[in-house]
């Protein structure tokens, strides 16, 4: 049987070769490929592996894998086969980046190389008696026998970064002094003091998109709109270099411009549907994180903007500058957040350290300052209709309502009116477009609701609690939740969900539900931790932590 079968297998291999011999003059019956043939299309090394002991099933392998090179070289495919390895069945789009904005520029280390360090016990010294005393505001204070031996040591090994200042001069600052080029600036204002004249003109007129927005109460129709909201090619742009921690948008109805505040102190300002790096202008009125930006509630020509440094500015578009406003001492902590009141008379700064301070904008002092928590103060916000009441948003795991009717003089500041407890750390807190709803973003992973709690006093709960995903990490922003001026019950909030989205949340009827969920996976790929609404248009604002800008809306129906 044997026999047999190997006499079958030689007919059929016989039967093989002259196939491939009538196919390909260059293969003759005994399944061999020519010299020649060998020589011009056969690596080398497979050529040597031919002629010593190659098999006849390798033979035919090799002469396949030739074919196949000649036939795609025949096709102009250049022979290499791995343009299929993707398994594609179109060419590769690769995702589409941005083309509108800075361009980030890579850091250089300029720190030069010391001598190793080694600690006291790796040397057999004793170790120093050293504690920690205070750990806040960026400093650590430290105490004991060896404090000052410790403190000297330290001092003398750090430098201080010349281009990095710890605050800029308290004073009037001309925007070329603060990065603003010369040219496209100043094209750049103008167009700006236009688009302000603009919405002074329509809330003259009686517009009411404009100052009295009228506030949209049906729920449905609502969500149909944001249905049609769309990123657009030129509706993606890198407004700054660094983690974007505010974001606000101007309120002319004709024109989209976006400001933006990073962690490095850069104000960006964007015209949406503008091409190039053009479309950008960079200022640098801070040298720490800027992380409240808001338009002067009467005066849209005038922008204020609140940093880690310790400062308060006004950009004034009319006189071309940044105008100082008020500071706080290093000795107070960092400056956490600020806001401006709605009648634009009064600016609340909060601090690191718990505390708060009221200052008249008329006359530039303080009304009061006071400890309201007894741990860093995250935000504060000031009642829309009822400028009398505030919320502040705390590390303490509270949120917390203040009357500042109470406050008699500059040592005693606003009354407790009420308690709004967490499990943690709260990161924002925020009063509705008409002040009877409160909404606020925790660490405990929930979006809690209060409704008419400035109306309630002692400890509240929640009227309604979502779970949500808050955990950022540390290297993105932390979520503030931001209500849509044009509405009386929805706000939007980042997401750590994939595809990356934006949430837009309603709280019509007492309880929050999620109504629609803003992405675009080609567009964006990212967590956009920080959001803003255009105060008169359905656009929707979301930034991440690399400084770019994305901008729902429907681009195709309006003028960008």
């Amino acid at each position: 049987m044997s026999s047999s079968g190997s006499r079958r297998s030689t007919r059929s291999q016989s039967a093989s070769s002259r196939d491939a011999s009538a196919a390909h003059p260059d293969v003759d019956e005994q399944g061999a490929v020519s010299a020649q043939k060998k020589v011009e299309e056969v690596p080398l090394e497979a050529a040597a592996a031919m002629d010593n002991h190659m098999s006849e099933y390798e033979l035919r392998r090799q002469r396949q894998i030739t074919e196949n090179r000649r036939m795609l070289m025949e096709l102009g495919l250049g022979g290499g086969p791995t343009q299929f390895d993707s398994g594609r069945a179109g060419p590769f789009k690769p995702k589409l980046g941005t083309r509108v904005g800075i361009t980030r520029k890579r850091k250089t280390s300029s720190a030069t190389d010391g001598p190793a360090r080694r600690s006291s016990r790796i040397k057999g010294e004793a170790a120093a008696d050293v504690y920690v005393t205070r750990d806040a505001a960026g400093a650590i204070r430290i105490a004991g026998a060896g404090a000052a031996a410790l403190g000297a040591e330290s001092a003398a090994l750090v430098t201080a970064d010349p281009r990095r200042p710890d605050r800029l001069p308290e004073e009037t600052l001309s925007l070329t002094s603060t990065g603003g080029t010369e040219a496209y600036g100043a094209d750049f204002l103008s167009q700006l003091r236009a688009l302000s004249k603009d919405v002074r003109g329509a809330a003259a007129a009686g517009d009411g998109a404009v100052g009295s927005v009228a506030h949209d109460r049906n729920v449905l129709k609502y969500a149909g709109r944001l249905s049609t909201l769309r990123l657009d090619d030129l509706a993606v742009a890198k407004v700054c270099p660094d983690r974007v921690y505010s974001v606000v948008v101007h309120p002319n109805p004709d024109t989209v411009l976006i400001t933006c505040g990073d962690k490095s102190g850069s104000l960006g300002m964007w015209r949406v549907g503008e091409d190039g790096d053009d479309a950008v202008i960079q200022y640098q009125p801070h040298t720490r994180t800027i992380n409240m930006l808001q338009y002067d509630p009467t005066n849209s020509n005038k922008l204020y903007s609140a940093s880690y440094d310790g400062t308060v500015r006004c950009l004034d578009v009319v006189a071309e500058a940044f105008e100082f406003t008020t500071s706080i001492s290093d000795d107070d902590g960092w400056l956490q957040h600020a806001t401006v009141s709605p009648d634009g008379h009064q600016l609340y700064v909060v601090t690191s350290e718990g505390t708060a301070r009221c200052i008249d904008l008329r006359s530039g002092k303080a009304a009061w300052q006071s400890q309201l928590h007894d741990r860093k103060i995250n935000t504060v916000d000031v009642h829309p209709t009822s400028p009398h009441y505030i919320v502040t948003a705390s590390l303490d795991k509270t949120v917390r309502l203040w009357d500042i009717r109470a406050h008699r003089d500059q040592k005693t500041g606003p009354g407790e009116l009420a308690t709004l407890p967490d499990t943690r750390s709260v990161n924002s807190a925020s009063f509705s477009p008409t002040g009877d709803r409160i909404v606020s973003v925790g660490q405990s992973n929930r979006l809690s609701l209060y409704v008419d709690a400035h109306t309630s006093a002692g400890i509240l709960q929640p009227t309604h609690s979502v779970p949500h995903d808050n955990k950022t990490g540390r290297w993105l922003a932390v979520f503030h939740a931001k209500w849509d001026p044009k509405t009386d019950h929805a706000f939007a909030v980042g997401s750590m969900s994939r595809p990356r989205q934006l949430e837009v949340y309603s709280t019509d009827g007492g309880a929050i539900r999620r109504i629609m969920s803003l992405q675009d996976p080609e567009r964006m790929g990212s967590v956009q931790s920080r959001c803003a609404f255009h105060p008169t248009r359905d656009i929707v604002v979301g930034c991440n932590s690399s400084g770019r800008v994305h901008t729902f809306g429907e681009w195709h129906h309006h003028k960008l």
